[in-house]
């Protein structure tokens, strides 16, 4: 699939872009199965009688998982550590149809890309430590600077919606560069998401829509459009993973390598 010129322009414009049916479905299921064999090894009692068939669809998934999540962080924490690593989610971010999207949006090469901070989100029910609120997306919490040529693939794993949290956006807000206003969010502890804050006096600027979402859709957006996560109100787990493409070539590139020895704070994740 080739974007249109009018996509590529849109997303331009207005800072983000949903393109439907972009990846075969079939990529969500192998990251679920993934995610289910970690969950049986970590939480075997939790997940014994739980099949393989269609598990994103199966409530007694969710249930186990949210069940997981409020009894024992500890094992929840080491099954979402354990799935970032994973081939199936480098194979969906690395997805032909995506590399061919990412190159597209950003008028580089896929191959002079690097990925920043990719990752599948596992946001529980009314969940109050991990929800994020208005934010940009940023490369090191050590310096904010303009990460506006970084890009980041927003990708359901299950149906999104505004009662499950889908994301909302602020439309033309990625030239928003008042960085002496940012505030980088310190962690209370491990099990708290770490993100850029902006004041209200920024986010009140804009506009704010929510966009529902299906398997196979992709949403696109530069680092820099402030979005946050929608408040799940469903039964369900609301299942999504997140590509952020960064062009090496770029001025902005902030190089480093990924972290393979962490800190005692991240020991047991963000999650």
């Amino acid at each position: 699939m080739e974007l249109s010129q009018e996509q590529v322009r849109f997303f331009q414009e207005n800072g983000f872009l949903k393109v439907e049916n972009l990846i075969d479905k079939k990529r969500s299921d192998v990251i679920s199965k993934t995610m289910l064999m970690l969950a049986q090894k970590f939480g075997k009692e939790y997940f014994e009688e739980i099949s393989e068939d269609n598990i994103f669809k199966n409530q007694k998934f969710h249930d186990a998982i949210i069940k997981l999540k409020k009894e024992n962080s500890l094992v929840s924490g080491m099954i979402y550590d354990s799935l970032q690593g994973s081939i199936a989610l480098d194979a969906l971010l690395m997805d032909e149809e995506m590399q061919k999207a990412v190159s597209q949006l950003s008028n580089e090469d896929i191959h002079n890309h690097s990925f920043v901070n990719t990752y599948v989100r596992m946001d529980v029910p009314d969940d109050d430590k991990n929800r994020l609120d208005w934010h940009q997306d940023f490369c090191s919490s050590e310096q904010v600077v303009d990460h506006r040529n970084g890009l980041v693939a927003w990708i359901p794993l299950v149906d999104t919606n505004e009662k499950n949290g889908t994301i909302t956006l602020c439309p033309k807000s990625h030239n928003e560069l008042n960085a002496k206003d940012m505030i980088v969010n310190e962690r209370i502890d491990a099990n708290y998401s770490e993100y850029l804050l902006l004041p209200d006096s920024i986010v009140d600027k804009y506009e704010k829509i929510s966009i529902d979402a299906k398997v196979g859709d992709v949403i696109f957006m530069p680092m820099t459009t402030i979005h946050r996560s929608g408040i799940n109100t469903s039964n369900r787990v609301r299942f999504i993973a997140l590509g952020r493409y960064y062009p090496m070539g770029a001025k902005d590139f902030p190089p480093g390598k990924r972290k393979y020895v962490l800190s005692k704070t991240e020991t047991n994740g963000s999650y």
